[in-house]
C-alpha cells in the first residue's frame, strides 16, 4: 500500500505542475494535456469491481489501493490463517499493481 501511496502523491505532485505550466507552455499545452490525461488514468478511481458483474474496472492505482485496503480489513479482522480466496485476491491485487506501475 505504501507503493501505491507513495506513486499517487507523486503523480498529483506533477499534475499540479502540469496544471501550473499550462498558460506558459504555448505549442506544447495539447502535449501536456495528454499526459495528464494519461497520469489521470493511472490514478483512476477507488472503487472496486463494477456492480452486477465480475468484470474489473481498468486497472489504477486508486482502485489497486481500494481492492488492497479491503483485504487488509480482511486479514485483520480474522484471528485465522488466510483463506486460499484470500490469498488468491492478494496476488491478484499485487498482479495488477505491477501491471499499472509498470505504465508508469
Amino acid at each position: 500500500m505504501h507503493t501505491t501511496r507513495y506513486t499517487s502523491e507523486l503523480i498529483g505532485k506533477i499534475r499540479k505542475q502540469l496544471a501550473a505550466g499550462r498558460g506558459k507552455a504555448g505549442d506544447l499545452a495539447a502535449t501536456m494535456d495528454s499526459v495528464d490525461a494519461k497520469l489521470a488514468a493511472l490514478i483512476g478511481s477507488s472503487g472496486g469491481r463494477r456492480r452486477g458483474g465480475d468484470q474489473p474496472r481498468n486497472p489504477s492505482l486508486g482502485r489497486t489501493a481500494g481492492e488492497m485496503g479491503r483485504l487488509l480489513a480482511i486479514l485483520q479482522g480474522s484471528d485465522a490463517t488466510p483463506t486460499t480466496q484470500a490469498t488468491n485476491a492478494i496476488n491478484e491485487a499485487k498482479n495488477e499493481l505491477n501491471t499499472v506501475l509498470s505504465h508508469w
